[in-house]
């Protein structure tokens, strides 16, 4: 018996390995298919792996902020009569109320999207800005090339204009000067 299984096992190999050959001879006889199915499912599995990454990196991967499991948006939603979001914005007195009340949150900050011109660059880009409390920058523990932080002076209804620009704009706009800061 046990001869019987051995030659059965030997018998396999045997017949596996004949066809592996035949069939590396037959594709070696057509090019063009091997190309064909080796270069689509390259380029299937590179398509794969780009929308894996890309799937990490927008939903799994951390934020690159300390607790950022701590840190949530507040939106405020406008509803129509049907149920249905018409706008997505707090309006200014109960954002305010929100952001000094602090009820909910232990900290808090605001921020307000916009696009500006600089007036007093000689080309006279138009940027991204963004108008925040000083708060802001400490919860996301943001570092600064150079210049400083906004000061508890600059808060909210205290009119102190300052502008704080991100390294992108500084580097673009100024070519990276530090005499910016005069």
């Amino acid at each position: 018996m046990k001869h019987f299984l051995n030659s059965a096992f030997y018998s396999i190999i045997y017949k596996t390995l004949y066809e592996v050959k035949q069939a590396y001879l037959n594709l070696k006889q057509k090019p063009l298919f091997v190309f064909s199915v080796v270069s689509t499912m390259g380029i299937t599995l590179g398509a794969l792996l780009c929308v894996l990454t890309l799937a990490y990196v927008m939903l799994i991967k951390p934020l690159p902020y300390p607790e950022q499991d701590r840190l949530y948006v507040a939106e405020h939603k406008i509803i129509n009569a049907k149920k249905e979001t018409q706008k997505v914005a707090f309006s200014y007195p109960g954002l305010v109320h929100l952001y000094q009340s602090k009820t909910v949150f232990e900290q808090a900050a605001m921020i307000y999207y916009d696009q500006n011109v600089i007036s007093s660059h000689p080309n006279q880009p138009l940027v991204n800005t963004a108008y925040v409390t000083p708060e802001f920058h400490r919860m996301l523990a943001s570092a600064m090339a150079i210049g400083r932080m906004f000061a508890a002076s600059e808060a909210l209804n205290k009119n102190n204009p300052v502008a704080m620009l991100s390294y992108s704009t500084w580097q673009q706009e100024f070519n990276g000067s530090a005499e910016i800061l005069e």
